[in-house]
């Protein structure tokens, strides 16, 4: 069986990433947690709020630039709060 290939229309793109932007904006989505729930890649998620919002928006796009931002800034210790929970289990599994 082939695949179809469907192309958006331009005004479905245009809802598509006002739809991203919202869910940054409104939800404090990430882009990840956006694709898991649109089913949309990572990286059209990424270019949608980035990128083409810029083109169609700037002002929804610093809206959204801020909350990426602030996203990003919380990354790391995110990412420190993951590896000290691993490191307690080993040791508690240890102890």
């Amino acid at each position: 069986m082939q695949d179809v290939i469907y192309k958006l229309t331009e005004d479905e793109m245009f809802e598509r990433i006002f739809e991203h932007a919202c869910l940054v904006i409104d939800e404090g989505m990430t882009v990840r947690e956006i694709a898991e729930k649109t089913h949309w890649s990572k990286t059209t998620v990424d270019m949608d709020v980035t990128i083409r919002l810029e083109k169609l928006d700037a002002g929804i796009a610093k809206e959204v630039r801020k909350v990426l931002d602030c996203h990003f800034e919380q990354k790391h210790m995110k990412g420190a709060q993951a590896t000290r929970e691993k490191y307690n289990k080993k040791q508690r599994r240890a102890g």
